[in-house]
């Protein structure tokens, strides 16, 4: 018989615009499905908004193939219990929390399974997802102190707690946050959302003197937005078009953007288009020359991967599993306060001409179908798994 997985997560399909981790949850779902059954419980409306999804029932389950589904009221925490009851009695035989300073997700999860003893009965592997990053850590940093320092000295003290990280520079982020409590860390990689047998070539002509570039994810302070136009105004020569696709619901910031746009030179325009569904990705992807998104911490990138696989080369930050682009020719990845090397890189690619380009188009598909990560992702993510069963006997 199958194990049954109860998997807590604040956003998941049909939404989308809580970008990256919807994604790596989906994908992770689909491809373990025949060795497990997923209970998935998250919030019954989209990053942003307030209107619940519609034709979803709430606070039911819903049932897609042998996996169950249940949506609850986003705006009552407390909905959460609903679930927890069935984990104590017995019938989850994991608990996987993909969060780790969501109040409804984690917060109250964790406190609940260490108060009735649930972690006893069964193991909780709790996957952060970047938060753990030093730039994710410092928004909103003395709730997280408290909620840390709480957890650390009770929940977290607990044998069947362990944790995942998608990339090697996550597990070290973990290790450092936990300390003394060493903790078990399964490294199991994120799901990427392409097939090699499927990548895209690209057939735009790159002309010399023009560059049209394209951000597709969260407007917000960490991806870092507001540094792509100190660099942009730096650009005095040539055409250069940026369009940023992707919800922002940091207001402040979205003034402060706006603002900056007002300061940059004539030959940069700049297009906002807010949210679009992931089925409108490919063909966007498909009309520019580089993908740019300096930002301060990025613990996978479901759109820089499918940047990638269609022949987009990548300019951004270096706090990414993403490294080595240039040594490859796929892009950049460089230090975001080296304002001056993305300057460069920006004018020598506003510059190229089709031929420099096309080795840069080819160089990101050879990337990204060769990258290690995706050679072993399956492997790692069920054995980790199987790992957690085995010792859970």
């Amino acid at each position: 018989m199958k194990k049954k997985i109860l998997l807590l997560t604040a956003y998941y399909e049909p939404g989308y615009k809580s970008g990256g981790p919807v994604r790596s949850i989906s994908m992770l779902v689909k491809n373990l499905d025949r060795s497990y059954n997923f209970f998935i419980v998250t919030t019954n409306r989209d990053y942003g908004d307030t209107e619940n999804y519609p034709g979803i029932k709430s606070n039911r389950w819903h049932k897609r193939g042998l996996n169950g589904y249940l949506y609850i009221n986003a705006t009552l925490p407390d909905q959460i219990l609903f679930p927890l009851k069935n984990v104590l009695n017995k019938r989850f035989d994991c608990i996987y929390i993909n969060n780790f300073f969501s109040l409804q997700f984690s917060i109250i999860p964790l406190i609940c399974i260490y108060l009735l003893g649930g972690a006893k009965k069964v193991p909780v592997l709790i996957a952060p997802r970047g938060q753990f990053s030093p730039d994710a850590l410092k928004i909103k940093s003395i709730r997280k102190k408290v909620f840390l320092f709480l957890l650390k000295a009770t929940v977290l003290k607990m044998k069947k707690i362990l944790f995942q990280a998608t990339c090697e520079e996550e597990k070290k982020q973990i290790a450092d946050i936990l300390g003394k409590l060493n903790k078990k860390i399964f490294f199991a990689p994120n799901f990427g959302s392409f097939k090699p047998d499927i990548l895209q070539k690209k057939f735009n002509y790159k002309k010399r003197g023009v560059l049209s570039i394209v951000y597709i994810g969260r407007v917000s302070v960490i991806k870092n937005i507001g540094f792509a136009f100190d660099v942009l105004q730096c650009i005095d020569s040539g055409e250069i078009q940026f369009d940023i696709y992707g919800p922002c619901t940091e207001a402040a910031y979205l003034e402060t953007l706006h603002e900056k746009m007002k300061t940059l030179p004539s030959n940069v325009k700049v297009a906002f288009y807010g949210d679009i569904a992931h089925s409108e990705v490919p063909d966007i992807l498909l009309k520019y020359d580089l993908f740019f998104s300096p930002s301060k911490s990025e613990n996978f990138g479901h759109s820089l991967i499918e940047a990638l696989s269609h022949g987009i080369p990548l300019l951004i930050g270096d706090n990414t599993p993403w490294k080595g682009l240039p040594s490859k020719f796929a892009g950049w990845d460089l230090p975001v306060d080296d304002k001056s090397a993305f300057v460069s890189v920006v004018e020598s690619m506003v510059n190229m001409d089709n031929e420099e380009f096309q080795k840069l188009h080819y160089g990101a598909l050879s990337y990204i179908q060769t990258h290690e990560l995706f050679c072993s992702v399956m492997e790692l993510n069920e054995k980790m798994f199987q790992q957690i069963f085995a010792e859970s006997k």
